[in-house]
């Protein structure tokens, strides 16, 4: 079950988002643009490694590798961190920027593009 988003207590160190990182998510919810989170978009798991993700889409059948970086960003003396990959920047399914021990969300830097959010499966 998907705890309330407000409810999550954040990770706010790059190493403790990259060992937690490691492992199976599944997509859980997911917003198409200004819309609100919509349950039901079980249809995409990332496996995570130190050096690559791998992101299944059982929509499409498709499946894809891609290399991914936790770079630091800071806006308005506020710095987080973002899971940077070489994903479509339109249609980024990995482009996340909140991190918890079970739950991490993001919508590619876009702001009103889609956000996903991934639950962590293991």
């Amino acid at each position: 079950m998907l705890l309330s988003l407000v409810d999550i207590i954040k990770f706010d160190d790059s190493s403790s988002i990259i060992e937690n990182l490691i492992g199976e998510w599944g997509a859980d919810r997911c917003n198409t643009g200004m819309f609100e989170l919509e349950p039901g978009a079980a249809c995409i798991q990332l496996t995570i490694e130190p050096d690559k993700i791998t992101l299944e889409d059982f929509d499409t059948g498709m499946t894809s590798t891609i290399e991914w970086a936790l770079i630091p960003i800071t806006v308005n003396n506020f710095t987080g961190f973002y899971l940077e990959t070489n994903e479509d920047v339109w249609n980024n399914r990995i482009g996340m920027q909140i991190f918890s021990e079970n739950i991490m969300y993001g919508n590619g830097r876009v702001d009103d593009g889609n956000t996903y959010v991934y639950e962590k499966l293991d």
